[in-house]
């Protein structure tokens, strides 16, 4: 029997289509080999320029005083962004905040510690402070993309007194697109963006407990930096399908 579908552009924004010859054909059509071939090595150039275009990851860690002043002027001023939360506790009001990290360009983030390692705050008040009512007045005049947004709306309520409102959820948006498929942010990447795949796994592989002790501050904003990242590349595939 034959079978034949239609591709619509508007419902795969996201996603380049190259048509080329079955493989069977030049079994029937010998004179189309060359062409065959020829498409696939243009497929193989365009992969390897859209390898070049990519952005090499920026993370903007935040260590100084000096540094948290030009994160959160750079965060006042954005329109949109991915926020994630690392926290000690998948309970929201057990959990403490040990940072966050933003990102409102693909490969390219902002990540602030709250705590250390120890679970000291890594700010003075004067400092935290500011942190909050930064990001409070950001969230209620920007866009917010968050995955599982639910608990982290709640882990910012619980410990800083006001909830996100949240403008854009991937899982959410995963479930909505395909509601048979794992809506976690790791299988999200292994569908979307299956380059970064097994990141996540390879960051708490070893960890249990209090695994915030284990790993190193440093390690700890490289991961919600990545995270962020990845909300972002994401939340924009996921818009565009939606």
């Amino acid at each position: 029997s034959l079978y034949m579908t239609t591709l619509k552009k508007e419902e795969f924004p996201d996603i380049l289509f190259l048509v080329n010859y079955h493989p069977a054909s030049i079994l029937y059509s010998p004179e189309n080999t060359t062409k065959f071939y020829d498409g696939i090595a243009q497929a193989f150039k365009i992969v390897e320029a859209k390898k070049k275009l990519i952005k090499k990851k920026t993370i903007f860690k935040v260590k100084t005083e000096e540094d948290l002043k030009k994160a959160l002027e750079l965060i006042s001023r954005q329109k949109a962004y991915a926020l994630d939360f690392e926290a000690t506790s998948t309970v929201p009001r057990k959990a403490k905040i040990i940072s966050l990290a933003l990102s409102w360009e693909n490969n390219t983030a902002v990540s602030i510690p709250i705590r250390d390692t120890d679970l000291s705050l890594y700010w003075d008040e004067d400092s935290l402070s500011l942190i909050k009512e930064t990001m409070k007045e950001s969230m209620n005049s920007s866009k917010v993309s968050m995955q599982n947004g639910k608990y982290d709306s709640q882990l910012c309520l619980y410990e800083w007194g006001f909830s996100i409102p949240i403008a854009f959820d991937t899982m959410l948006a995963s479930h909505l697109l395909d509601s048979n498929s794992g809506n976690g942010l790791e299988e999200i990447i292994g569908r979307e963006i299956p380059e970064r795949a097994g990141r996540k796994t390879k960051f708490w592989f070893d960890l249990s407990g209090d695994w915030w002790e284990q790993v190193s501050l440093d390690e700890i904003l490289e991961y919600n930096a990545d995270d962020a990242m990845d909300q972002w590349e994401i939340t924009n595939i996921y818009a565009g399908r939606l």
